[in-house]
């Protein structure tokens, strides 16, 4: 491949980004998602994200959210999770996402990307909900989320053609706007 130089690369970025910016505004290149993670069940709830999410390798953006009135409640609860498992012996902790401190109060727990080469969307998913391996960042929110807490809404948009460089962006613009409580921004 060639190197772009600078001219090219402002020609093509704007491009891409028209490109997007009218399949976004005209609902084009993209499906949405939701699905409410109801219980502690995870049988019940891998199934029901099976259900709701269509298998394959395609890119996507998601967000888990609580109602409003659970922010503070979920936020405490998880701050006491991420701590118990900062006291078990290191060959035996999950990885966690971090806490945002700057985005204390917020309804949103996460917002996250899957570029499907790899994984899936929904494998994702079921790794936030519950199962997944102890060295995967994820939400595991069968293991601290309080009763009074769910259901825990769900939003996946599915994207068709999108690169990695836009997809990234799309996170991040994301990101700033639902200001999660855990997790961080792509670029960081």
């Amino acid at each position: 491949m060639s190197e772009m130089d600078w001219d090219e690369f402002q020609t093509f970025a704007a491009e891409r980004a028209e490109r997007w910016r009218d399949a976004l505004r005209t609902g084009r290149g993209f499906v949405t998602y939701e699905h409410h993670v109801r219980s502690r069940d995870t049988h019940a709830e891998r199934e029901a994200i099976a259900d709701a999410i269509p298998s394959g390798r395609w890119a996507g953006l998601y967000i888990f959210d609580v109602a409003p009135e659970c922010a503070t409640t979920a936020a405490t609860a998880f701050a006491q999770f991420r701590h118990r498992e900062a006291e078990r012996p290191r060959d035996e902790r999950r990885m966690l996402p971090r806490i945002e401190p700057g985005h204390a109060g917020s309804a949103c727990f996460y917002v996250g990307k899957c570029r499907g080469e790899n994984n899936s969307v929904r494998g994702r998913l079921k790794e936030h909900v519950d199962v997944g391996a102890r060295e995967t960042s994820a939400l595991r929110l069968v293991h601290w989320l309080p009763d009074e807490c769910w259901p825990v809404r769900l939003r996946v948009v599915r994207f068709t053609g999108l690169d990695d460089g836009l997809l990234e962006f799309m996170e991040d613009r994301l990101w700033e706007r639902e200001r999660p409580l855990l997790g961080r921004k792509a670029g960081n």
